[in-house]
Order: C-alpha cells, then sequence, then structure tokens
C-alpha cells in the first residue's frame, strides 16, 4: 500500500511539473515534496508622457489606448486601457525566453490610428532577472 502511494505520488508530481515547466515555471522536486516557485517577471515595459503617470492625461492627447508590441525569441501584443502605464511579462503569466527583443509602445485613439510611437530595445536574460524599460512620451511626439 506504502509503495503505491509513492508511486501515485511521484506519478502526480511529474506530470505537475510538466505542466508547469511547459508555462516556464520552475520546478524543484526533492523527497516526494514538489516546490514550485514562478519565475520573476522578466520584462517589464512602462511608459509616462510628459512625466507623469496621470490617467487623466488620455483625454488630453486622445489617447484611446496603449498598443504594446514585443518581436524577439518570442512575440506579444497587447492591448491596454488608456489609463494603464505599464506591461509586464509577468502580466501574460508566461516569462519570455531569453533574447534580445524590439519593443513598440504606441497611443492610438478610438478608431485605432497611431497618435505617438516610441521604440527601443532590450535584452532579457537570466532567470531571476527583471528588465525594465520605460518611455516618456512629451506632447511632441503626438501628431
Amino acid at each position: 500500500m506504502m509503495m503505491q502511494t509513492s508511486r501515485r505520488l511521484i506519478l502526480t508530481a511529474s506530470v505537475l511539473a510538466a505542466a508547469v515547466l511547459a508555462t516556464g515555471c520552475m520546478v524543484t522536486v526533492e523527497d516526494d515534496l514538489v516546490d514550485f516557485r514562478l519565475p520573476l517577471s522578466d520584462l517589464q515595459v512602462d511608459w509616462t508622457i510628459n512625466g507623469s503617470s496621470a490617467g487623466a492625461l488620455c483625454a488630453g492627447f486622445g489617447i484611446a489606448q496603449w498598443e504594446l508590441r514585443v518581436r524577439g525569441p518570442e512575440s506579444r501584443d497587447v492591448l491596454l486601457d488608456c489609463r494603464a502605464h505599464w506591461w509586464s511579462s509577468e502580466t501574460d503569466l508566461f516569462a519570455l525566453p531569453e533574447g534580445s527583443y524590439q519593443i513598440d509602445v504606441r497611443a492610438v485613439d478610438a478608431y485605432g490610428a497611431t497618435l505617438a510611437q516610441l521604440s527601443s530595445g532590450a535584452s532579457v536574460y537570466g532567470e531571476g532577472h527583471l528588465e525594465v524599460l520605460s518611455f516618456d512620451f512629451i506632447a511632441q511626439d503626438f501628431h
């Protein structure tokens, strides 16, 4: 009976570990204990307008949403309400694989037209490393 319970525990731990590994999480199995540790966010992108993250600026600049495009070993396309002022790969629940990325942040109006766009590159590397990329839009960026 004890041996059957151990086998069941090992099988369950193996299945859980496979599922968690598929999401980019780290799993450690020691003496019938399973330790699930989610990786820290590996990429965080934030933006401001004239140094401010106040949502009230949305109406003044006609911004309805922020469109974030991440291109590299893996791609992400994210649309966020204008009042949002940051995004993290942790928000998507999946870490990005290591590598170089191109990040575009666009302010778009209610019709999807681009009002302003800033771009930059970033490198994501190492377990537990947090790469923070900040964009500061200024009034002249909006056309």
